[in-house]
């Protein structure tokens, strides 16, 4: 994770920033644990010192699936433990956040690593 300090740093100098379980991350968890999702957007804005990123790819798996992967792992962390139900929430809290915000595209995980692979390089290139 970047603090807002160092992507701005980054960004001005000409790099480009990838990262993974961002913000839609922080507030798909704590919207589904009943956090106010308005507040925990401007909680982000400000830590993030209004750094937007251009593109959010939300890949997408329905709960039993996430779920089976999940059990598969060797090592779980705290996040790998919650139950269905919760899993449940927080997808939803996902696609809600993906279809209000517009920088936001929904990749169907389903799909083979190399069709979904194929679909995020493709949405990158239009971007550029």
């Amino acid at each position: 994770y970047l603090s807002g300090c160092a992507a701005r740093i980054l960004l001005e100098n000409g790099f480009s920033v990838i990262a993974d379980r961002g913000n839609g991350s922080f507030i798909s968890y704590n919207a589904s644990l009943g956090m106010d999702r308005r507040w925990l957007m401007r909680l982000l804005d400000a830590a993030n010192l209004g750094i937007v990123p251009d593109l959010t790819i939300l890949i997408d798996l329905p709960v039993d699936s996430a779920k089976k992967r999940v059990e598969s792992r060797n090592k779980k962390n705290r996040f790998d433990l919650v139950g269905k139900d919760q899993m449940e929430r927080q997808r939803q809290h996902f696609l809600s956040l993906a279809e209000d915000q517009p920088n936001w595209i929904i990749v169907g995980g389903s799909a083979s690593k190399e069709s979904i692979s194929q679909r995020i390089a493709q949405e990158i290139k239009e971007r550029r």
